[in-house]
């Protein structure tokens, strides 16, 4: 794979119809990622503006404003790696009281399409799929009219749309739940109900949320690999993004004139998620969740090493043939073994410095999610 540190477009030239809320690695090595690969080889033409809720990610959103919201993404093969520089962020904010109302006035005056998000499972603010109305955020949102949670965002930006009568949008949740945009659209309307019936009725009609799955390893910032982007290419980029070469993501019930026009850059569309994301909650988290504590404990710093000991290939090899293949749903569209095998493979690769502690992260709640249904 060879090294691509221009690319053929302009920003300029490129339709702000896509949203993304939440600025994280993750979001730049996949769904920017893919749309950049979809703008390359001339299949599609727009672009994305990814916003922050109120309050968070200040620094990495002032580093990317310093090279126009372009960035580097390093791709780490087995055996070698590639360097791309990517374009397909338009602008990148932090919401505020001082910017809300222009973000959400430009938001219509585009007519946007497509919104996506990676909050993680915190930013869905649940308790037993009900939103938590003992949330200080919820309680700042729905008291003080802050933008401090995903649903007042969309409340405000739906509200909007609702007045301006633009039906066409579709609500896109990239963060590892299952059912995750079903979820979503559960909790939105609960929070809606409070806010305003009458918007809830309009979401009801007018707006599709599509569950989807997404799989990509893509490891915390490095500032090793940093310096040695700007000794070997001579590039100062403080927003790289690492990442390795698999990449997946899948959506269900997608109707979206441009997102389809991302099938030949790896995007798969269908009618139900919801094997596939059981298959890599409990297959690929799983493996992930029931090492991280054991390989901390044994002394390994980072996944590879622990998927390069034979102790553990035995352990979660055993674990997934006795504990979760025979217990997931038989389907054509769906090998489990092959899975495995690219699984171990794919956690193996030591070029992907991935640390065990990190997969430690909201331990007990992954435990529940990801152990015990199987």
């Amino acid at each position: 794979m060879k090294n691509n540190l221009q690319y053929n477009y302009t920003k300029e030239a490129l339709i702000p119809k896509w949203v993304h809320i939440g600025l994280s690695n993750f979001h730049r090595a996949h769904q920017a990622r893919v749309l950049h690969e979809g703008i390359i080889n001339k299949k599609i033409n727009i672009g994305l503006l990814v916003y922050d809720l109120e309050g968070q990610n200040k620094k990495p959103i002032k580093n990317l404003k310093k090279n126009n919201y372009d960035y580097h993404h390093i791709i780490n093969y087995k055996n070698k790696e590639s360097v791309t520089k990517i374009g397909s962020i338009i602008k990148c904010l932090n919401i505020s009281k001082n910017n809300e109302d222009k973000i959400l006035n430009d938001l219509v005056k585009f007519k946007i399409e497509i919104l996506t998000l990676t909050i993680t499972e915190s930013g869905y603010h649940s308790i037993d799929d009900k939103l938590n109305l003992n949330s200080k955020d919820i309680i700042s949102d729905l008291e003080k009219n802050t933008t401090k949670s995903i649903y007042s965002f969309l409340f405000k930006f739906l509200l909007l749309k609702k007045k301006y009568n633009q039906k066409k949008l579709e609500i896109i949740s990239c963060d590892n739940l299952i059912k995750n945009s079903e979820k979503l659209e559960s909790l939105f309307m609960q929070f809606c109900k409070i806010k305003n019936k009458n918007l809830s009725k309009w979401v009801n009609a007018n707006v599709r949320f599509c569950n989807s799955m997404v799989d990509r390893i893509t490891p915390v910032y490095d500032k090793e690999i940093r310096k040695k982007l700007q000794k070997k290419f001579n590039i100062n980029d403080a927003s790289y993004v690492l990442s390795e070469d698999y990449f997946q993501w899948v959506i269900a019930n997608c109707k979206n004139q441009y997102l389809k026009k991302l099938q030949n850059s790896g995007v798969q569309f269908v009618n139900s998620v919801n094997d596939y994301q059981k298959m890599k909650n409990l297959m690929l988290n799983a493996s992930h969740c029931s090492t991280s504590f054991l390989s901390c404990i044994y002394g390994n710093t980072y996944v590879y090493e622990t998927f390069n000991n034979k102790i553990f290939i035995n352990f979660i090899s055993s674990f997934l043939d006795e504990n979760v293949i025979p217990f997931l749903k038989k389907t054509n569209q769906l090998d489990y073994l092959d899975f495995k095998a690219k699984i171990l493979s794919r956690f193996s690769n030591k070029k992907i410095k991935d640390q065990c502690i990190r997969t430690t992260h909201n331990g007990s709640d992954n435990l529940i999610q990801f152990i015990v249904p199987s």
